[in-house]
């Protein structure tokens, strides 16, 4: 009877842990996850919408975020309706702050989630002026306008959002 019961006690382990190892191979395999930050609090500013702040040579202003399910200019569709997915955008205001011309680099990345579950996903390229990172330079005391564009997964539209500001390594918690 003992033997019975060691017995059923470790199915029912074996099980459970069956259970787990395939939610969490499902997990993996539907959402390429980057990498886990440390994202304490020293490492991770917190910034108000349109209030100026410093990342590299540039003072940076963010007006709005938005979630949309496909991105229009215009009457012209950039980004079309995909299953499972939507779009993060970041309008940002930039002016240059040094002395010389400088160009932006990249969108940066966005990390989504918290611990464990954590994404991280970089901005799209897009080819329409006004999106994405200024393709060329931009003069001392200029100031331009952008739409920054993450494509995230629909499960984490709702989740906190840490923006790694053009690549620059300041990361503010924009939700």
């Amino acid at each position: 009877m003992k033997r019975k019961k060691i017995l059923a006690a470790g199915v029912v382990f074996l099980v459970i842990l069956a259970a787990g190892s395939a939610g969490y191979s499902f997990f993996s395999r539907n959402y390429r996850a980057a990498k886990i930050y440390g994202t304490g609090e020293k490492k991770v500013r917190l910034v108000k919408f349109n209030k100026p702040f410093l990342a590299d040579h540039f003072e940076i202003t963010i007006i709005k975020i938005s979630l949309s399910d496909s991105l229009k200019s215009n009457s012209k569709t950039l980004l079309k309706k995909e299953e499972g997915a939507e779009y993060f955008i970041i309008d940002v205001k930039v002016k240059n702050k040094n002395s010389e011309s400088r160009n932006l680099p990249d969108s940066g990345s966005i990390l989504l989630g918290e611990a464990e579950y954590m994404l991280e996903i970089e901005g799209l390229k897009l080819d329409e002026p006004g999106y994405g990172p200024f393709s060329e330079q931009i003069k001392p005391e200029e100031t331009k306008e952008s739409k920054v564009v993450f494509k995230i997964p629909v499960e984490y539209g709702d989740e906190s959002v840490i923006w790694d500001v053009f690549g620059s390594g300041v990361r503010i918690r924009l939700q």
